[in-house]
């Protein structure tokens, strides 16, 4: 499986503008090899917009890169709306029990994402140590990635269903529902 991470720095009066074109991103559920995105803003960074696209392959997911991408991004009117966005790739060998509708399923029902840069990867980034949701449950997911381009930190992505603190995590994303598409 492959992991999209993207961060997009969006100026605050335009977090409407952004979010509103994020949605137009639904378009990716008839995508060959597409499995599920979801995102929101960064709880200690506002004006950071998260998204987490994951997809069957690296294969699957250049052909949509090569084919129908562009068009979404021209037809949602969003880069106008962020001063600047970057991408990470990650291969997973994460694989539910239940299979990719059980993670559609997963992806539903997630309301924030915590993330972790692991720092013994070269490159790797510094824990702010910020508090990450909780609630006394476990999380839905855990999905672990390695960089697939160069050198680069792994990342660890927790799915959650509940968005009160305890844990510390790199980045805690809460999600926005309108941005959420799957498959299945």
């Amino acid at each position: 499986m492959l992991i999209k991470w993207i961060e997009c720095k969006v100026p605050v009066e335009d977090t409407g503008r952004f979010s509103g074109a994020q949605e137009s991103w639904r378009r990716l559920c008839r995508v060959e090899g597409f499995v599920g995105q979801l995102g929101g803003w960064d709880t200690l960074e506002p004006d950071t917009a998260c998204i987490l696209g994951l997809w069957r392959s690296l294969d699957a997911y250049e052909s949509f890169m090569a084919g129908p991408h562009d068009r979404i991004v021209a037809g949602s009117g969003q880069r106008e709306c962020y001063r600047s966005v970057a991408v990470s790739l990650f291969h997973s060998d994460f694989r539910p029990e239940g299979g990719i509708a059980l993670l559609g399923k997963v992806i539903r029902a997630c309301t924030a994402v915590g993330v972790r840069w692991h720092e013994d990867a070269p490159g790797g980034r510094r824990s702010r140590g910020t508090p990450g949701p909780n609630g006394g449950s476990e999380p839905l997911a855990v999905l672990r990635g390695d960089p697939i381009e160069g050198s680069g930190p792994r990342v660890s992505l927790f799915l959650w269903r509940v968005s009160s603190a305890s844990h510390a995590f790199d980045r805690v994303v809460t999600c926005e529902p309108g941005w959420t598409v799957v498959t299945s």
